[in-house]
């Protein structure tokens, strides 16, 4: 998952990562082969690289980790590419990767003055996230 980019994010609505069994069913669901999932997960390296894209029907299913790639408006009118899970909000600029979760305020906190800093702003938040695999807009904030 360190590895995707904001060009991942940019190009595939839905990624997800491979982690339980019954998980092969969900793929399945969505057209996939068992045995050529298995055979391409016994190919990789790491079990780390087992993550993937998915056509956006995936946003909806109950994989362990799904991330859904978003459109995050700011209140300057700034758009960024990023991304959204069930905790999480990451926000990509110039290639870094800034991560925002209510369950961690102290670094979520750092993360918005560091981004806001850079894009010369008083604040990012709150921000409109607008997830294309979904096609709703949800607004985040600290």
């Amino acid at each position: 998952m360190d590895q995707l980019t904001e060009a991942d994010f940019a190009a595939h609505p839905v990624w997800a990562s491979y982690d339980d069994p019954e998980e092969m069913e969900l793929l399945e669901g969505l057209g996939f082969e068992a045995t050529q999932v298995m055979s391409a997960f016994e190919s990789l390296a790491t079990p780390e690289e087992k993550v993937f894209p998915l056509p956006s029907q995936a946003a909806s299913l109950p994989f362990r980790y799904l991330w859904l790639s978003a459109v995050v408006s700011l209140p300057s009118g700034t758009e960024l590419v990023g991304y959204r899970t069930s905790a999480c909000l990451g926000i990509y600029h110039h290639g870094n990767l800034y991560l925002f979760n209510k369950a961690m305020p102290d670094l979520s906190q750092e993360n918005a003055e560091r981004l806001a800093s850079y894009l010369g702003a008083p604040a990012i938040f709150p921000a409109h996230v607008y997830c294309p695999a979904t096609s709703k807009v949800e607004a985040f904030s600290l």
